[in-house]
């Protein structure tokens, strides 16, 4: 049986492998993971 990858779930593992910061414009989307530090480059630029 195959199953569907979260995406998000391997893109965070990936930053959190490498201990870096995730850049995305859906923070809200890596709430949910302890220790993931996202930050979203364009809402700092908007303000």
């Amino acid at each position: 049986m195959i199953y569907a990858l979260d995406t998000n779930t391997l893109i965070a593992g990936t930053a959190l492998a490498h201990n870096a910061v995730l850049v995305t414009h859906h923070v809200d989307e890596f709430t949910r993971v302890p220790g993931l530090h996202a930050t979203d480059w364009y809402a700092s630029r908007a303000s």
